[in-house]
């Protein structure tokens, strides 16, 4: 659902148009004419509608283009700023009750007794200028791709947030009164359930070797196989896995199993692993078919694994709100850092509950490459590659719709249009979320 405002007289402007038409500026309520200079007579004190039609095509594409979101718990407010998960405590047991055993409660039930997931402070929004506001009206291709492109841009901001609680998710250690069993899959480190491994280094690396990458693409199918062994573990939840990786890594992945050179082609083998054919599980599309789109899929063991451009953005950064943008130095070949090599900044996704770095797996962001963003010589990294995650590990909170406003800026002889959002998003139960970490040292 929208809202929209307008605001401004949108009839008279000594700036647009011009000729005969001076004074005649349309606006956006009016019937559509022949010639954007003439508004019809009829609807001129309108208010405009031209903005609930082009937030539902914002809304639209916001969600076609949203990656995570659908694939966390989604919660929607009407009013407020916080939403509540009470935890009512543990649940004990007892093999043999004699006679006259007293049963006691448990005493944790208090701490924390409930999970708050808010909104941020400020809501994210996208935004554009335009001089005649009648093609709003008239040019349904112009329109649309205006909209197309606010609802990316709040998509990506989205995206990422959430892709950041997921990755914290994996190194969060158990809350109360939960055991060490609903850790983050990623806790504790080279002896976490998903270690880092320098193997990793190259997933999804344009123009790094072909075999490592493959390789690489191997070892993630294995930690897949982890992930859903721990879970059967400590009796969690089995729908809903969801595995994204960056676009290479995800066809590398598809392409696995296919010849590459002739020594491959060898006592028949060359049989994709994700053929979508019988004898390959059906595990994906047939190659005769592009997998190019959003939205499109591999299966493995129960995980969906999807792709995502987010991921190539987010290797070797730090999300640090408030920070100016700068840009990640080169990544080699090997998929290291060099020496002096600017670890990514991004400044701009809202809320400081978001920060995470992305190059060693923590919330501090002076561990390893300290505030001044470069690496050194010795400094250990541990870079997320790709996350793993489970439906209920994550809940995106939104206050509801969307909400569109225009103003008619007559300094500018412009229109001026803004579409936001208000969101936020928390850790429910991080030990269905998990990271994949290459490992190196500078």
């Amino acid at each position: 659902m929208a809202d929209y405002t307008v605001s401004g007289n949108g009839d008279i402007s000594p700036i647009f148009p011009v000729g005969a038409n001076i004074g005649n500026w349309p606006q956006g309520g009016t019937v559509p004419s022949t010639s954007s200079g003439t508004p019809a007579v009829s609807g001129a004190d309108n208010a405009n509608y031209w903005l609930p039609i082009w937030s539902g095509e914002v809304l639209n594409a916001y969600d076609q283009y949203n990656v995570f979101e659908p694939m966390v718990m989604t919660e929607t407010i009407e009013s407020g700023t916080t939403k509540r998960f009470p935890i009512t405590g543990t649940v004990g047991h007892i093999g043999v009750w004699n006679a006259g055993d007293e049963l006691i409660g448990s005493k944790d039930i208090d701490n924390p007794g409930w999970f708050d997931i808010s909104l941020d402070q400020r809501p994210m929004a996208s935004f554009f200028e335009l001089d005649d506001i009648h093609l709003m009206l008239t040019q349904w291709d112009y329109r649309s791709e205006l909209a197309r492109q606010a609802g990316l841009k709040l998509s990506y901001i989205r995206d990422k947030q959430i892709a950041c609680m997921i990755a914290q998710g994996a190194f969060t250690a158990a809350r109360r009164p939960f055991s060490d069993n609903y850790n983050g899959m990623n806790v504790g480190g080279a002896s976490s359930i998903l270690p880092p491994d320098s193997r990793f280094n190259v997933l999804g690396l344009r123009g790094a070797n072909a075999t490592d990458r493959t390789d690489a693409a191997l070892l993630l199918l294995e930690y897949l196989e982890r992930y859903m062994v721990r879970l059967a573990e400590i009796d969690a939840t089995m729908g809903e896995v969801y595995c994204a990786v960056t676009p290479q890594a995800f066809h590398d992945i598809r392409a696995l199993g296919i010849a590459r050179d002739s020594t491959s082609l060898q006592g028949g083998a060359g049989r994709p692993f994700f053929g979508g054919v019988a004898e390959a599980g059906g595990l994906g599309t047939g190659l005769s078919n592009g997998m190019f789109g959003i939205a499109e899929s591999l299966d493995y063991m129960g995980v969906k694994i999807i792709k995502s451009n987010h991921l190539g953005e987010l290797d070797h950064a730090k999300v640090e709100a408030g920070q100016t943008n700068t840009t990640r130095g080169t990544i080699s070949s090997v998929g290291k850092l060099s020496n002096g090599g600017n670890v990514g900044v991004i400044g701009d996704l809202g809320d400081a509950k978001y920060n995470f770095n992305w190059f060693d797996g923590t919330r501090n962001d002076d561990t390893v490459v300290g505030n001044t963003g470069v690496a050194n010589t010795g400094d250990a990294l541990t870079p997320v590659k790709a996350l793993i995650w489970q439906r209920s590990g994550v809940c995106s909170l939104r206050l509801q719709g969307m909400k569109v406003e225009t103003v008619k800026d007559v300094r500018r002889g412009t229109f001026f249009t803004v579409a936001s959002i208000m969101g936020g998003a928390g850790v429910l139960r991080p030990e269905l979320c998990g990271a994949i970490q290459g490992s190196y040292t500078v």
